[in-house]
């Protein structure tokens, strides 16, 4: 089954993901995470500002992605990020002698 997604769904999804990150939102701030979308060259990228000169990287790869694509991508890293955090969690109270 197919879902559709929006370009307004990819930007709630982006925010959501730069939020757990830690990550500034900002085309133009060293560090920070911006959503760059071209439809003539295959979608969306997500870019990251290197220096003052304007070079970037892209976080989760060069590859463009279409709306679906990079929303479900997203939704990947984030759901990611959580499983390690839920480590962490109990790492943590392990150490602590606070274990299950």
């Amino acid at each position: 089954m197919s879902t559709r997604k929006t370009k307004d769904d990819v930007k709630g999804m982006f925010v959501r993901l730069c939020r757990m990150m830690g990550k500034n939102i900002s085309s133009t701030e060293v560090g920070g995470w911006s959503l760059d979308y071209q439809s003539e060259y295959g979608g969306f990228v997500i870019e990251q500002l290197e220096n003052q000169s304007g070079g970037v990287s892209h976080p989760l790869r060069e590859k463009r992605r279409s709306c679906v694509e990079m929303y479900w991508s997203m939704y990947m890293c984030i759901c990611a990020i959580d499983i390690m955090c839920d480590n962490w969690r109990e790492i943590l109270k392990e150490e602590k002698g606070e274990s299950k």
